[in-house]
């Protein structure tokens, strides 16, 4: 246990301050023009004209965002979701907020369904109390560190978004014929595709020298699968065989699934399964995942959320193109999709999409070249990364030394 500096003392809250549950307000009494926050676990709701504690005042979540701790230096009326604080005249609010939520109060949430907190573990959390002018010397130098690394941080978000648009523009250029120089020697994709007999679409727009589109349908073969009867154990118990759902797309490579079904499975439904190399995209899913494009690392089957697609022998050599323009034209596809309630791409529409090819030779320029830039650039995230997450450890170590008495000097008055 850390020894506390002199004239410091330590309390359980309840020792402190009065912890009090918060209350329900009607709608008709919530409204834009009140001057007073109504505040949920979350936030702030709606404004109203009612204040149930002025302040300064502490809103600690109870129930959904269990822990979560905001201040309020005028007032506010706490929902029923919430705790509140009203902080008394020894304690610096903001040094009480700072302390509240270094306690990561949502650790002691009970619940099973719906996060809560107990107001027994908000009473017991231990609160150091330094002299109050002491206390407002740590608020001031815990908000000038702060401010400090919120500017890093700025900077670190700026960096990311400049880090997505050089992607977005990598994958731009690559299917456009931008990245790589054409070389005149190049044998041209569409004598390549005559090769294996596989028809070029008539061009109504301008490619490339030496590019033609074709449909996907065309290049590859496509297929979904479905998802096993859940009722019929023989289909996944004891389970060898992977099966995707569109979920794992996100990461752009499946190299494991979470489920496994059985080689029944595979006879007696319409799953199939699909060799390592195959795409794999999402025709629907919650969130962003519309549209993704992953490989399979491995062989498996999928549901009936994913479209695969396995390149014919002749064109083989052109799959990480391929996959390139799906990544580049992620938002068109999710625009493809069909509308109502929850749109949602179709085997047939993927078919139909018309893909822009290059010859072969330049086709593994562009994919040594997209694999180069996006190496630095993956690089240059993790380095980002890094830098957060250190700024993360840095906010706690400012913290704890405030609160072991090691961040401002004592005053011996």
């Amino acid at each position: 246990m850390t020894t506390l500096p002199p004239n410091w003392a330590e309390a359980p809250l309840h020792r402190l301050a009065k912890v009090a549950y918060g209350k329900g307000l009607p709608k008709g009494r919530r409204g834009e023009a009140g001057a007073y926050p109504y505040v949920g676990s979350g936030g702030v709701i709606a404004q109203t004209f009612d204040c149930l504690v002025d302040g300064p005042a502490l809103v600690i979540g109870r129930k959904g965002t269990a822990g979560s701790v905001q201040r309020f230096e005028h007032g506010c009326w706490p929902s029923d979701t919430t705790f509140f604080i009203r902080v008394p005249d020894e304690l610096d609010a903001t040094l009480l907020e700072h302390q509240l939520r270094c306690l990561q109060l949502g650790q002691y949430d009970r619940s099973t369904a719906l996060p809560g907190l107990g107001r027994p573990d908000l009473e017991a959390a231990r609160i150091v109390v330094p002299p109050l002018a002491e206390q407002r010397r740590i608020v001031t130098a815990i908000e000038e560190a702060f401010s400090r690394l919120d500017a890093g941080e700025i900077g670190l978000r700026t960096a990311r978004t400049l880090l997505k648009r050089m992607r977005s523009s990598v994958l731009a250029a690559a299917v456009t014929g931008r990245l790589v120089p054409q070389e005149p020697t190049d044998t041209s994709a569409a004598d390549h595709l005559a090769e294996g007999g596989i028809e070029a679409l008539e061009l109504t727009d301008q490619l490339p020298r030496g590019w033609a589109r074709v449909v996907l349908g065309n290049l590859a073969r496509v297929g979904s699968g479905t998802t096993p009867s859940r009722a019929n154990s023989a289909f996944w118990r004891d389970g060898s065989i992977p099966w995707v759902t569109s979920a794992l797309l996100n990461e752009g490579v499946v190299r494991q699934a979470r489920e496994y079904v059985t080689p029944a499975a595979v006879a007696e439904t319409a799953l199939k399964l699909w060799p390592a190399g195959s795409l794999l995209i999402a025709m629907y899913g919650e969130g962003q995942t519309r549209g993704r494009c992953a490989e399979l690392a491995l062989e498996a089957t999928c549901n009936q959320a994913c479209a695969a697609i396995v390149l014919h022998d002749s064109v083989a050599p052109f799959s990480r193109f391929v996959r390139i323009f799906l990544d580049a034209n992620y938002e068109a596809n999710r625009r493809l999709a069909a509308g109502g309630v929850q749109p949602n791409l179709s085997v047939g529409l993927v078919k139909s999409m018309a893909i822009p090819i290059p010859p072969i030779d330049e086709a593994r320029r562009i994919v040594d070249e997209v694999d180069r830039q996006f190496s630095f650039l993956n690089a240059c995230d993790r380095a980002v990364n890094l830098a957060g997450a250190r700024s993360t450890r840095l906010r706690r170590s400012i913290l704890k030394a405030a609160f072991e008495g090691r961040l401002v000097s004592q005053e011996a008055s």
